[in-house]
């Protein structure tokens, strides 16, 4: 099928089903420095990811093969990109781990986009807490959500985790709001039609949270100082929240 990939092909049993898939070596190795230690030595057996769903598989290989992400253009696919990104990190592709979050601002961007619950309690159920995934999620979740306040009691140990990191994050939201609502284009300074200065006091009485409520930005931001790329979660080589794919070489 992609005649001018070179490298031994490698064999692999994905999901619960095991189904049989071959990837070529080189193509697994450019991405992947866990997949480039392991197939430096040779392989007795098949190489098993059963945690790894195999459409989860089929979309990162054909990435790998074709370098054209997925597309992700809806609140409804955020599921399948956090899926696609513990994949990614199980078989080490770091890289593609940093560019579905990428992808995955982009779908959450439009103001009508709603993040599920249900989204979040799975990342967390199938995440490590050390996980970067777990606050990227919350950081959408804070912001694209009307959310059943339920979760705030804390039934599960899970939604205790989450109640705990949404509250973290929407305390840095309403900074990022201050912070916004003074900004150059923002604040209560302005200009006529005439050119003259202007100054709207409402803005002023809205910073110390009196009747006009401090204004949304128009883009998603991912930490107090209403940065707008969620490049602070990402992952990189010999960082703490770098976690080996194949589980660990398969050690």
């Amino acid at each position: 099928m992609y005649p001018a990939v070179q490298g031994r092909p490698v064999h692999f049993h994905v999901g619960q089903a095991q189904m049989p898939y071959d990837v070529h070596s080189l193509v697994l190795s450019a991405d992947s420095p866990a997949c480039k230690t392991l197939l430096a030595r040779p392989l007795k057996a098949p190489i098993a990811l059963p945690t790894v769903s195999p459409d989860d598989f089929a979309a990162l290989t054909k990435w790998l093969y074709e370098h054209a992400p997925p597309v992700f253009d809806s609140s409804a696919d955020l599921s399948s990109l956090c899926k696609l990104w513990v994949s990614a990190m199980a078989l080490g592709l770091w890289q593609k781990a940093n560019t579905l979050m990428r992808l995955g601002m982009v779908a959450a961007m439009p103001s009508d986009v709603l993040c599920s619950i249900d989204v979040v309690r799975w990342v967390f159920a199938n995440t490590p807490s050390s996980s970067p995934l777990r606050d990227y999620i919350i950081a959408i979740f804070v912001q694209r959500s009307k959310p059943d306040r339920s979760f705030l009691l804390q039934h599960s140990p899970v939604d205790g985790e989450i109640c705990s990191k949404f509250n973290a994050f929407a305390k840095k939201f309403q900074m990022a709001r201050h912070k916004f609502a003074v900004s150059k284009d923002q604040g209560p300074w302005g200009t006529d039609e005439n050119g003259f200065p202007t100054f709207d006091y409402k803005k002023v009485l809205a910073l110390k949270g009196e009747q006009e409520p401090l204004p949304l930005p128009p883009y998603l931001v991912w930490d107090e100082k209403a940065v707008e790329l969620p490049d602070c979660f990402f992952i990189f080589p010999g960082t703490l929240t770098y976690v080996e794919g194949l589980a660990a070489v398969l050690k």
